[in-house]
């Protein structure tokens, strides 16, 4: 895998390139700009909307993200793109990302200089310059990608004048000229190519076009900036009049004086560098508190310490004690006496994820802070070792190695010269490190405590409370991990008092729920938390473990536990008390990254199997549960596949009525795709078909199809492998829903007509009406409205022998549609009006909104513009209640059209502009079509004819991608209404040509109109 910013933003497998563009595109470029970092979400947002973000940014930075995976993971690159916090992080090598290897070369560029190889050091460059293929990010636009961009593109510059500076020093003046010429010609104004293009024509025997570029230079920058030439520039200018020995090259045998162009470093002509001097201690604390007799032993060390002799010093003691607190604030306070370098490792000796670093490792990542070139690094630990001794030999330099693992792991660390000082931060006891002194950290004292938590709550708590800030410290424990607990929980809780927090903690039954009071132990500060808690809680943490999602609420905990909601909330709230939970959202619990995989180690090694196993089927349970309660709640009038379950909640679910199947499904979208995913992976097959059929409708409403379509694709293959045929027939018709939004007709057709296959060899008179039914439907797509009529009346006769109201307002509201298509208003009319009574007895608010933008349209039609207003006006009302919002983006244009009609044309484009930007963002194409074709209509309107033949232009592209014939028909007419009034007439007759063949095989009245503007046409023509 390559990715590429240095020039348009590319991803590539084996110079494949993959499609990645519009948000996903602009969400790689900030990561890989800013690689290696995390990308906060606020930054992630600022960069897909450089003006407001809409309200649904945090949604759609979701879908981004996940669409971005997705490609990177077909690629064969899955897990590149990780969550951090909620943030975003690209973990990628350094050689697959051409900005962090062009770093890396100049790095080494550099360090060859340095050494004196001047000509590898200019080749080095060369090869960093090829990795450029434009300007960086090219493309595209935004504040945050242009400040990447230009930050990227002045690095660029910097390495051209440094590779200058190279040739020019090494006598390479003539082979230089024709780049510098091209790189100042597209950097005009930068004095320092000028420059440098200059000494290169005059070393190269050029002395006359040397003068004329300053010339040139001098007016351009007088009629551009109104500025004359730097310095530099008049300098070198006065030198070349001269014939100046300075400018001689360096090192050819002439008494030259300084360039004017600055040389490597390390040549002849510049003295010897500055020695490296690292300082890498990480900040010290504001609200360090306590330890003064510990501090007190450090500083007296360093102090009594002989000065031929090497100090070392090892802090131990229990995790979240403040061992490395202490470490960095002593070491701050001793930096004045190091003044050769301050240095902090950390050696992952207990980071979750992480193995400890290698001696070899560590050793590398501290000679290169000291300056050593890459190239010149040994490869043995002991050779590294000794390279490390040698570069502290005669220098005072203290070095904090943090997070020790062992012993072995921080002997070839330590400096061996006199005057350095080590100190070694570890879990574990260093008793085998020869000579060197030792401090065991406790917990603080009572009085440190309590200024610890005065300064996080604030000092009016402890002033105002005195007595029960002294107990809350006891109960506590003096644990600063705990006290930063119990004082950030105080903080951030106002209401309370620190006497309520102090009536929490008493209750000993509680404590432990509450905040952890410490433990003495030296095991890792997620496993202390985790022997603090009681049976109930590890439980709870082992379990939560197992979910394989991003966050839980009650509801979720109680299904992995089998426990009551009640009690489930009340673990995770001590959970969360420990910290060994977050909370973004109120009632929602989130693991830290690192302790999700803690919970989970944890789950393998104290679980067994079949109580793993348990805990996930009463997961799957619950959220099948949910998901089906949560469809008939917005979809009362579907049918649900039938849960099948093992597992009942001893508690209802969360879902009431239609608002809180809404908020859960919102809030439980991530998890459930979470949940299908685990469900499929873990051969829970029902759950991994069932599940997806549930959601079929919130899926319908917030219309994000790329996830709808592989969801629903993969669970067609889970029936198929069961051999379920129920399924297969479900799925099927589902997917053809599917293709049919996306606009393939023809796929669509396919898999309705496979579901109707299924469910008559099942005998199922009753199902199939839904296939049947969705058959008529792409006809109506593809202008056969006769034909979709007669599919519909065949629905129609079945809807009324079951006696399903609801689908017979459903096939009456389509059958009305083809009608109106046909120009048969009367008999549309009477079915759609009839379809609106069944609607509201059954209050099918959902389909009430689609039936009344069909009625609106037909008024619209018969010229009933006020009525037909007040239809879209109430059917919008009803789909921003649903959340439908490709619904909401076709009442916006139905009364778009309204306004046209009427004149309005600024407020036609508004609402017209508006269903735009909806239909886009949530991939309606079929709804997008219409609108373009709506916009066209009315620029051509207001007498815009160029702004409308583009439109239309647009929507007949589209239009013939997805096979929508009856927009394509309607983007040719409008095309045809705009040529012919802008006097191309015969294009105008080719386009309304095959307009009104198609307007004819749909059999729609517009045929009609068509042949009269034709007639029309001829006589002006004639």
């Amino acid at each position: 895998m390559e990715f590429r910013i240095l020039g348009p933003v590319e991803a590539a497998v084996e110079g494949r390139r993959l499609p990645i563009s519009g948000r996903q595109e602009r969400l790689l470029a900030l990561l890989l700009a800013e690689s290696g970092q995390v990308a906060t979400l606020d930054r992630v947002i600022e960069t897909l909307w450089d003006t407001e973000p809409p309200a649904t940014a945090k949604q759609q930075v979701h879908t981004t993200v996940g669409k971005l995976r997705r490609v990177l993971a077909d690629a064969g690159a899955a897990g590149l793109v990780v969550t951090v916090g909620t943030g975003y992080q690209l973990r990628a090598e350094d050689e697959q990302v051409d900005a962090r290897w062009f770093d890396r070369l100049l790095a080494e560029a550099d360090a060859e200089a340095r050494a004196g190889r001047l000509g590898a050091a200019a080749g080095t460059l060369r090869s960093a310059l090829r990795l450029w293929h434009g300007k960086a990010l090219s493309g595209l636009s935004g504040t945050v990608l242009q400040s990447m961009a230009a930050a990227l593109d002045e690095r660029r510059l910097t390495a051209i004048e440094r590779y200058a500076d190279l040739l020019l020093t090494t006598g390479a003046a003539a082979e230089l000229v024709g780049e510098l010429r091209a790189w100042a010609i597209q950097h005009p104004l930068r004095e320092r190519l000028r420059a440098q293009l200059m000494l290169a024509l005059y070393r190269s025997g050029q002395q006359a076009e040397a003068l004329t570029v300053f010339d040139h230079t001098r007016r351009l920058l007088a009629d551009e900036l109104g500025v004359d030439p730097g310095p530099e520039l008049r300098r070198l200018h006065e030198q070349i009049l001269r014939n100046s020995r300075e400018l001689e090259i360096p090192g050819s045998g002439a008494d030259t004086a300084p360039l004017p162009i600055q040389p490597p470093p390390n040549t002849v002509d510049e003295p010897a560098e500055e020695p490296v001097r690292p300082c890498s201690l990480p900040y010290d604390i504001g609200d360090f508190t306590g330890r003064d007799s510990e501090l007190e032993g450090l500083l007296a060390m360093a102090t009594d310490v002989a000065a031929d002799a090497t100090l070392v010093t090892t802090i131990d003691g229990m995790a979240g004690v403040g061992k490395t607190s202490l470490a960095i604030h002593a070491a701050h306070r001793l930096s004045h006496r190091y003044p050769d370098g301050q240095m902090f490792i950390d050696l992952r000796g207990h980071t979750i994820g992480h193995r400890p670093l290698d001696p070899a490792t560590a050793l590398d990542m501290l000679l290169r802070s000291v300056g050593v070139p890459a190239a010149q690094i040994p490869n043995g630990v002991d050779e590294r070792a000794a390279r490390w001794r040698s570069e502290l030999a005669g220098k005072r330099t203290l070095i904090l190695l943090d997070n020790a693992d062992d012993v072995d792991q921080v002997r070839p660390l330590l400096p061996g010269a006199p005057g350095c000082m080590a100190i070694v931060t570890s879990r574990k006891r260093l008793v085998d490190l020869d000579g060197a002194g030792s401090l065991s950290l406790d917990v603080l004292s009572g009085a440190h405590a309590s200024h610890l938590f005065g300064r996080i709550t604030g000092p009016e708590r402890v002033i105002t409370e005195p007595d029960a800030v002294s107990e809350v410290v006891e109960l506590c424990g003096r644990l600063p991990v705990a006290l930063r607990i119990a004082a950030a929980r105080l903080r951030h809780r106002p209401s309370w008092t620190v006497g309520y927090l102090v009536d929490r903690l008493r209750d000993s039954m509680r404590r432990l729920a509450e905040l952890s009071t410490g433990d003495r132990s030296v095991a890792g500060i997620f496993t202390l938390s985790y022997q603090h808690l009681g049976e109930s809680q590890r439980r709870m943490f082992r379990l939560l473990g197992l979910h394989p999602g991003a966050d839980v609420d009650a509801h979720a905990a109680a299904a992995l536990t089998g426990l009551r909601v009640a009690e489930a909330e009340a673990l995770l709230e001590g959970l969360l008390d420990h910290h060994l939970l977050e909370q973004y959202t109120p009632g929602r619990y989130t693991f830290h990254d690192l302790l999700r995989q803690h919970a989970r180690a944890t789950a393998e090694a104290e679980e067994s199997a079949e109580a793993r196993r348990l805990a996930i089927h009463r997961l799957l349970d619950y959220y099948l549960l949910t998901a089906t309660a949560a469809a008939e709640a917005i979809n009362p009038h579907g049918s649900q596949a039938p849960p099948s379950v093992r597992y009942t909640p001893a508690d209802p679910t969360p879902v009431r009525d239609y608002a809180t199947a809404m908020t859960w499904l919102d809030t439980e979208q991530h998890n459930l795709r979470a949940v299908i995913d685990h469900a499929e992976a873990g051969g829970w097959a029902a759950h991994a078909w069932k599940l997806p059929f549930a959601l079929w409708r919130f899926y319908e409403l917030r219309s994000n199809l790329d996830d709808w379509l592989g969801i629903y694709q993969r669970a067609l293959k889970t029936t198929k492998d069961l051999d379920d045929l129920v399924g297969q027939a479900s799925i099927h018709n589902r997917i053809g829903i599917i293709c049919r939004r996306r606009g393939k007709y023809s796929e669509a057709l396919m898999h309705y007509r496979r579901s109707l296959t299924l469910y008559r060899e099942l005998g199922d008179h009753f199902a199939v009406r839904r296939p049947l039914h969705n058959i008529a439907v792409i006809y109506q797509f593809l202008g056969q409205h006769s034909d979709a009529i007669d599919h519909f009346r065949q629905v129609l006769a079945l809807d009324r022998e079951f006696e399903d109201r609801h689908g017979e307002a459903v096939t009456c509201s389509n059958l009305g549609g083809s009608l109106a298509k046909l120009g048969r208003h009367a008999e549309a009319l009477r079915e759609l009006t009839h379809a609106l009574s069944l609607v509201r007895d059954i209050d099918d608010r959902y389909r009430e909104a689609l039936i009344r933008e069909d009625l609106g349209n037909v008024h619209e039609k018969l010229g009933h513009h006020t009525t037909a207003m007040e239809y879209h006006r109430r059917a919008l009302r009803l789909h921003q209640d649903s959340g439908n919002r490709l619904g909401e983006a076709s009442s916006l244009t139905n009364m778009g059209n309204v306004f046209r009609l009427t004149g309005e044309f600024g407020a036609a484009l508004a609402r017209h502009t508006r269903a735009l930007e909806i239909a886009r963002d949530f991939g309606g194409r079929e709804v997008e079509c219409v609108i373009l074709n709506n916009i066209g209509a009315a620029h051509r309107s207001d007498g815009d004819f160029a702004e409308g033949l583009e439109w239309h232009r647009r929507a007949l592209t589209m239009a013939r991608d997805i096979g929508f014939r009856a927009e394509e028909a309607k983007a040719l007419d409008g095309l045809a209404h705009a040529l012919s009034i802008s006097g191309d007439a015969a294009v105008a007759h080719t386009y309304w040509s095959s307009a009104l063949e198609m307007y004819t095989a749909m059999g729609v009245p517009e045929a009609e109109d068509v042949r009269r503007a034709m007639d029309g046409l001829a006589v002006r023509r004639g």
